[in-house]
């Protein structure tokens, strides 16, 4: 059998994301492999693991993550790994529409995915909000502000990823901007955050990222909370409306039982 055609797969750095020690141990990271959805029905391409090495027998939950969920989804694989001590997880990072279509064909049991445009035959739950942040140049006339308003960014492009990748993460922050009073010029698509932050360093361009993906410290840049009140996004959680898994519905139930109890915590609080 020949093996499928994967899309493009973003190599977030995963590690950076889980500083859990006992939780890491029960995690197989795999998903830096293009090949990582490709072989659960084949054998493993040559230099590939296996899947369940080291689990023999045991059952998987697969995940679609996102980058910048770090502490919650710690949070909630510690929970899962409590529950089911004996389930390995893998953990899969590609585009959002990508992460949609893996779900509802079964490579996928759940994914954490943000603005979904296209969630036919899924359910889709609600879990936090994130704050958006103005990433500017460093020189930039409104740096020296400790805020500022999306109607002020007019004198430089925005920088956004293609709408390809996201559609739904690409028209909101569109029409945040115009909701706001600013008709962005776009420049060049953004292809990575490290390019993007490169670009702005120049004083060419300025973005907008969720404050848990925005540079901490960085030579050229300046990120500032924007006063919009609306300058939020949410995370949400996917699962096919029919058909999932028991190890899926253990996941979920935890991951929406969190949510009720408030444990969640919104990006700027838990960074």
């Amino acid at each position: 059998m020949r093996p499928r055609r994967l899309p493009q797969v973003h190599n977030f750095a995963l590690a950076r994301m889980f500083d859990d020690s006992r939780t890491k141990r029960r995690i197989l990271f795999i998903c830096r492999d293009l090949r990582a959805l490709s072989y659960s029905r084949q054998a493993p391409p040559a230099g590939l693991e296996p899947a369940t090495h080291g689990l023999e027998g045991h059952r998987l939950l697969r995940i679609g993550t996102t980058e910048g969920i770090g502490a919650n989804l710690n949070l909630l694989l510690g929970r899962f790994a409590e529950e089911r001590p004996n389930v390995g997880v893998h953990l899969h990072a590609i585009h959002t529409p990508a992460k949609l279509r893996a779900v509802r064909d079964a490579d996928l049991d759940v994914a954490f995915v943000r603005a979904p445009a296209d969630a036919s035959g899924l359910r889709v739950g609600e879990l936090w909000s994130e704050p958006l942040v103005a990433v500017l140049p460093a020189g930039h006339a409104l740096a020296a502000r400790a805020s500022v308003a999306l109607r002020e960014l007019s004198s430089l492009p925005l920088l956004l990823g293609p709408r390809s990748t996201n559609p739904g993460m690409h028209d909101l922050l569109l029409a945040l901007c115009r909701e706001a009073g600013l008709e962005p010029r776009l420049g060049p698509p953004l292809v990575s955050v490290q390019e993007a932050l490169a670009t702005i360093s120049t004083g060419a361009a300025w973005t907008l990222l969720t404050a848990a993906n925005a540079p901490r410290r960085m030579r050229g840049v300046t990120v500032r909370t924007v006063s919009d009140p609306a300058a939020q996004i949410g995370v949400d959680l996917a699962w096919r409306a029919a058909g999932a898994s028991p190890l899926a519905r253990t996941f979920i139930d935890l991951v929406l039982r969190a949510r009720d109890q408030g444990e969640l915590a919104d990006a700027a609080d838990s960074t």
